[in-house]
């Protein structure tokens, strides 16, 4: 028997409104450190740090936005990183961001990420690539070294999901770098949730941000501009 495509659009919504609601409604919730740095053709790295889990930006007409869950629980911890708008020029632009420390537990975890991005018109030369870390080092801001669990650079569209184990605290790491030849309109966004494994049913629709969009924006509190 099949399900009508309404009841099944009602129980995917249905689903995903149970994780998001398992995100930031979970016990257990800590504040945790949220930093993003960037640079710009090779440029040293500019960190930003506003003291809370919103940080956007804006870079030679680009809004770079990252996001780390309004709170870290042991149900459920995410992240977000975007970057959208006009380069007038070629660049090459590298976006990180670090959050930590998460304490999603016990062990062992699923790690699901999804990874979109377009540019348009796309010239030669041009990429998007995109990468996560989970890392056991949750003092030195951006590192790569530890590693529990790595993506690896993929290029947009990828979504997947991996395990690792860690009884306590870590930190994640996300990377986004953008080249681009000439003028180019650039949109991409990398999320990712970790919970306690197995991952729960819908967890790729709430990555989708569909029924997040309004909780999103209670999360923006300062905006930077470069």
């Amino acid at each position: 028997m099949f399900m009508r495509k309404s009841s099944i659009r009602a129980y995917l919504l249905l689903a995903g409104v149970t994780v998001a609601l398992s995100l930031f409604c979970a016990p257990t919730r800590a504040m945790a450190d949220f930093k993003l740095e960037y640079s710009v053709d090779g440029a040293p790295f500019t960190v930003i740090d506003n003291g809370s889990n919103f940080i956007s930006v804006t870079i030679d007409g680009l809004t770079v936005q990252g996001t780390g869950s309004a709170s870290t629980s042991t149900a459920m911890s995410s992240g977000d990183l975007g970057v959208s708008g006009t380069s007038a020029a070629a660049h090459t632009i590298v976006v990180l961001t670090w959050f930590s420390p998460v304490i999603t537990q016990p062990p062992p975890q699923t790690f699901t990420y999804a990874m979109t991005g377009s540019l348009l018109p796309f010239s030669a030369g041009s990429s998007i690539v995109m990468q996560d870390w989970v890392n056991s080092d949750i003092v030195t801001a951006f590192g790569k070294a530890g590693d529990l669990l790595n993506t690896h650079p993929q290029s947009p569209p990828a979504s997947g999901s991996g395990g690792f184990s860690d009884s306590s605290s870590y930190s994640v790491t996300q990377q986004t770098t953008i080249v681009v030849t000439a003028a180019t309109s650039i949109s991409s966004d990398s999320n990712y949730a970790i919970t306690t494994a197995p991952a729960p049913a819908g967890i790729f629709l709430v990555l989708s941000g569909a029924p997040l969009l309004g909780v999103a924006q209670l999360l923006r509190r300062r905006k930077v501009v470069i």
